[in-house]
């Protein structure tokens, strides 16, 4: 029994899966259970995708982070003073944050933060 719920399956191919589907169809003549054997997809996917006429691209949706409410703080410290990643850390965790340990995702933002990079 399948417990992947097919339309969400349907969107989970690329689009080179996409293209490689219908090629198979059209130019290979194969069939939907055909097509799913040879790239080991559920027959209900392959046909999902074929009664497709483009292909659309699954869009993921914003994701929360543990940073998201010392996101102004970090922007402060890194924008008065040159903080290490771990620098920025241990304010954060003075702050209450109770994320993992620090990584260059604390500082990489500016960009992260709604800022530029650095040209």
């Amino acid at each position: 029994m399948n417990l992947v719920d097919p339309d969400i399956a349907a969107a989970m191919i690329d689009y080179d899966t996409f293209c490689h589907i219908r090629h198979l169809h059209q130019r290979d003549g194969l069939n939907v259970a055909q097509i799913a054997h040879a790239l080991s997809l559920d027959a209900r996917t392959v046909s999902h995708w074929l009664a497709q006429t483009h292909f659309r691209p699954r869009h993921s949706s914003a994701r929360s982070s543990k940073l998201d409410p010392y996101k102004r703080t970090i922007r402060q410290l890194i924008e008065n003073h040159p903080y290490s990643a771990m620098q920025v850390f241990q304010r954060l965790r003075e702050d209450g944050y109770e994320g993992g340990s620090p990584s260059s995702k604390i500082i990489s933002p500016p960009c992260a933060l709604g800022g530029h990079p650095p040209s």
